[in-house]
């Protein structure tokens, strides 16, 4: 009886979960809805440096810079001086390096913020 109980508590708590994200929308990607989940360089990396960048074409400064920021619990990035690039070389392919770093997000004391894509 007891592994019964176990079993239903299990799926009111998933049925709960289940909910929960379809109110929130969590499971939706835009990505997925194009058919271009596996282009990470053109248009993953290139999407999320735009909306990053205060300079964007998004058109709303640093909003999404701060909003990303305060998620990290940063302190001490300079918005002002931020410079946000895409596929930034960081030396030859090797066995621990691909290269390429997807996205740099620095500042002029020299902070910077490494976004890496993955699926």
């Amino acid at each position: 009886m007891q592994q019964k109980h176990v079993i239903e508590s299990i799926n009111s708590i998933f049925n709960k979960y289940r909910q929960i994200v379809k109110q929130s929308g969590e499971n939706y990607n835009i990505f997925k809805v194009l058919n271009v989940e596996s282009n990470e360089v053109r248009l993953h990396s290139a999407f999320l440096a735009d909306l990053l960048n205060s300079k964007g074409s998004h058109g709303f400064d640093s909003l999404f810079l701060r909003l990303f920021i305060t998620e990290l619990k940063i302190d001490d990035l300079d918005y002002q001086s931020v410079n946000v690039k895409v596929e930034q070389y960081i030396g030859k392919v090797s066995d621990i390096s691909g290269g390429r770093i997807d996205i740099d997000i620095s500042d002029k004391n020299g902070y910077h913020i490494i976004i890496e894509n993955k699926k």
